[in-house]
């Protein structure tokens, strides 16, 4: 999988930076790390205490809603990948 768009964030001094980071993954790596945040959207409360996601408790761990954001991007990504190219020709030949 590979996210031009990826940003993750970082809070320095009170304000957000954005970085791109690029991830290839399998599909099988892309669909555990979906039901993983699936199923963190599950348990608000442990987030807070999670060092992991707070990155040592540098920032705020994500809420539903920017968890649901990069499911659906991740999920969009993946189908892009596996539509067939437009610009790919078939020399005619119906499907």
């Amino acid at each position: 999988m590979r996210d031009n768009a990826a940003q993750s964030d970082r809070n320095i001094g009170g304000k957000q930076r954005f970085e791109r980071m690029i991830v290839k993954l399998t599909n099988a790596e892309r669909d555990t790390i979906l039901a993983a945040l699936r199923r963190w959207q599950s348990f608000p409360a442990a987030r807070e205490a999670d060092l992991i996601a707070t990155n040592g408790g540098k920032h705020r761990p994500l809420d539903n809603s920017a968890i649901e954001r990069i499911c659906k991007r991740m999920t969009r990504i993946a189908s892009q990948r596996n539509e067939p190219s437009r610009r790919q020709s078939n020399n005619g030949a119906l499907n």
